[in-house]
């Protein structure tokens, strides 16, 4: 359904928004404007449908001429510091969203060599500051190793990996990292979310987080906020790739 569609992706949506516009508030406003759209759509035409593809076709849309109207010398802070405008689309919808250079090609309306050529540029430019450590938290060593390896092919590094409860703060206040992926239960049957924010409240630090789970309600009733990076067992290694890649940008983006 759309709008199980636009719920999966709102966070990425709004990075996306807040990205290209340099602007939180008026990058929401966008977003919700978007959705208000879609949902008047759905009311009119019960079958209505929207592909992922569609739906970002649609944010970029509205996106532009918003930014169009910025000033010509916005100033931006991290990874986008020295990109071009077209090449922080370029470079979130590939990167981030996982789409494919022709998906990416599609959405900013060019061909594909030239969507490719903007995410190189992107590249050279500034995306090695978005590579962090990750801590990783999962009772099985088997998946604590895939998840490593599908961390490092996301251009980033494993700066830790924990079992339990108790091992996981204890390693996590002799590391350094910017990024924490963890299993909704570890060996010691506790909870991740758990371990999680007796992490972050002793590190004193704002650290995205990508939950991977089977049991996806557990996340969201163990917590007080809303999870919003979940990954669902079994996963999808893309969809674990494209959550590293988001959060890690989401920090940036804050």
């Amino acid at each position: 359904m759309l709008s199980d569609l636009i719920t999966s992706e709102l966070t990425m949506l709004r990075l996306y928004a807040h990205s290209i516009l340099g602007d939180h508030k008026t990058g929401d406003d966008t977003v919700c404007e978007l959705i208000e759209a879609l949902t008047h759509q759905m009311e009119a035409d019960p079958d209505y449908s929207l592909s992922r593809l569609g739906l970002y076709l649609a944010l970029d849309r509205h996106l532009l001429p918003k930014a169009q109207a910025k000033p010509a010398n916005l100033q931006f802070t991290g990874p986008f510091q020295k990109m071009s405008r077209e090449e922080r689309r370029a470079s979130l919808l590939h990167f981030s969203g996982g789409f494919s250079i022709e998906e990416t090609a599609s959405i900013l309306g060019c061909d594909s060599q030239t969507a490719r050529a903007l995410i190189e540029s992107a590249t050279a430019a500034s995306l090695l500051p978005v590579r962090t450590g990750v801590l990783i938290l999962e009772d099985e060593p088997h998946v604590a190793a895939l998840l490593g390896l599908l961390v490092e092919q996301s251009g980033h590094w494993v700066a830790a990996t924990a079992h339990t409860h108790n091992e996981a703060v204890n390693v996590a206040m002799q590391t350094e990292f910017g990024l924490i992926i963890s299993d909704m239960k570890l060996a010691d049957d506790s909870l991740g979310t758990q371990a999680v924010e007796e992490i972050l409240l002793r590190k004193k630090q704002a650290i995205p987080v990508v939950y991977i789970t089977a049991h996806p309600a557990l996340v969201q009733e163990s917590m007080s906020d809303e999870a919003p990076f979940l990954i669902r067992k079994p996963f999808d290694i893309w969809n674990v790739r494209n959550a590293v890649n988001r959060a890690a940008l989401s920090a940036l983006a804050a």
